[in-house]
C-alpha cells in the first residue's frame, strides 16, 4: 500500500481513495503485483500493462497536496 495511504489512513479512507486502491490491487495477478512493486521501488511511472498503469498514480499521492486542495 502506498506510504501516504497508510500514514494518513483515516483521511484517505474517508474520501474513498483507499478503497479505490484496494479494488485495483485485488485485480492484479501475483506476477503483476511483483511488477508493480519493482516499478515503484525503481521510481518508474509507466508500464506496458494497463492494469498496473491504473494503480501507479496512487503511489504518487501526497496527503499535503490533496488536503490543501480540499481545505
Amino acid at each position: 500500500m502506498p506510504k501516504d495511504l497508510i500514514t494518513y489512513r483515516n483521511y484517505f479512507e474517508k474520501i474513498g481513495v483507499t478503497q479505490d486502491w484496494r479494488r485495483l490491487f485485488r485485480r492484479l495477478t501475483k506476477s503483476e503485483r511483483a511488477e508493480l512493486m519493482q516499478l515503484v521501488s525503481e521510481g518508474n511511472t509507466n508500464s506496458p500493462n494497463e492494469k498496473i498503469n491504473r494503480i501507479l498514480p496512487f503511489y504518487k499521492i501526497s496527503y499535503k497536496k490533496i488536503s490543501k486542495k480540499n481545505a
